[in-house]
């Protein structure tokens, strides 16, 4: 991500250094000090005392040596540490919560997926979620949980600041699901749209670590969210959660949807839409119907990538991109959906500047949402946030 211009405060201008000096590690993996203060345009001795500071605090270690060529001799490499600090990542799905933790790599540990129980209230659906931060926390053995975060299944929509809408059997529910966590656990908890924190996660660790414009579109089993980074920088809109990519127009005047229009590309290309289609009842059985060659089966998936391909047009009519990134289990190559939507790009690439946009499937695969939940909390509280305290000996 951009590096942003130092305040005029000494304090200030520390915090953006430390800051700027986690995302060179973030952004471009294990490097050297000399490498580091090159690239920020700082001296030597001061990348020295910010690292060394870092090191203390736990946050960075020291991983190898690398050959320097130009000076003929070999310098310590350093690097996010990933085994100490984590978030709590809670991803709330369609029918199930995944919980586990993310360390400062993205990688995840004491992972668990625990559906919903049948019956829930909203006042049962909040003592569920904290029976199970309760239970998460007393698996974490050595590692210091500095934050949670929450990624959310929007419904009908719409994630503010604190609030999130649940479904429990046919009831939507406003629940102030950040201010009921706070009260619960003594570290900052930080909640976000699933498919925005999914294009930080993959901003930050997947294909896009160095591409600063891209959109990433989730195929979640009842709708599709999206997350676009522009500049390296998360887009929002009011809130913390736009409509998103689902519910661009498709139709004019079509199929009524959750938001209260008509039309919604979801409502054609979902997961959810695309079992109906094919009179399917799970993604297994389409699985199934796909790897047999059935007609069928292949011939909606096609429809589907066309309707979001030319939904897609319209958006890079107006948005220049380098990259669209799917995620979701729809993305696999196991369907045609990729490779589908490539096409019908390349073919009407006419709009297009550089005549393409390459499309690929997420490299965090089936971490991608619990990393998505991770993701704000990582990069907003301890990249860029305040020091850490320091590990006493």
């Amino acid at each position: 991500m951009k590096a942003r211009s130092l305040g005029q405060n000494l304090p200030r201008a520390k915090q953006m250094n430390r800051s700027l000096v986690l995302e060179q590690m973030l952004f471009h993996g294990p490097m050297n000090r000399q490498t580091i203060a090159q690239n920020l345009g700082l001296t030597s001795a001061t990348i020295t005392n910010f690292t060394g500071k870092l090191i203390r605090e736990g946050l960075v270690h020291e991983v190898g040596y690398v050959e320097e060529e130009r000076l003929g001799r070999r310098s310590v490499t350093i690097d996010l540490r990933n085994d100490l600090y984590v978030v709590m990542a809670i991803h709330l799905r369609a029918t199930d919560l995944e919980i586990g933790f993310v360390g400062l790599r993205g990688a995840v540990s004491k992972r668990r997926l625990i559906s919903y129980p049948k019956g829930l209230t909203k006042l049962t659906f909040l003592q569920f979620i904290k029976d199970h931060i309760r239970t998460q926390f007393a698996l974490r053995e050595s590692l210091d949980v500095v934050a949670i975060g929450v990624g959310s299944r929007a419904l009908p929509l719409r994630v503010t600041d604190d609030q999130v809408v649940v479904s429990t059997d046919h009831h939507l529910h406003t629940i102030g699901l950040k201010q009921e966590i706070s009260q619960y656990v003594d570290v900052p908890v930080f909640l976000q749209s699933n498919a925005p924190g999914m294009a930080m996660a993959e901003r930050m660790y997947g294909h896009c670590r160095h591409i600063e414009n891209f959109l990433l579109i989730y195929m979640g089993p009842k709708g599709i969210g999206s997350g676009l980074i522009l500049h390296g920088e998360l887009c929002k809109g009011t809130g913390i959660s736009t409509l998103g990519f689902g519910h661009m127009l498709y139709q004019d005047g079509g199929r009524p949807c959750l938001c209260g229009r008509k039309g919604c590309l979801e409502l054609y290309a979902s997961e959810s839409a695309i079992l109906e289609a094919c009179q399917l009842s799970s993604i297994k059985a389409l699985s199934e119907k796909v790897k047999s060659g059935d007609e069928g089966a292949q011939r909606v998936l096609e429809q589907s990538a066309h309707a979001m391909a030319s939904v897609l047009l319209s958006f890079l009519s107006m948005v220049d991109l380098h990259r669209v990134i799917l995620g979701g289990t729809l993305a696999s190559p196991a369907y045609p959906l990729v490779s589908t939507l490539q096409t019908h790009l390349q073919k009407n690439a006419g709009i297009l500047d550089d005549g393409s946009v390459e499309v690929s499937v997420s490299a965090l695969g089936s971490d991608l949402g619990i990393v998505g939940a991770a993701a704000p909390a990582i990069f907003e509280y301890i990249i860029r946030g305040s020091e850490l305290p320091e590990i006493r000996g």
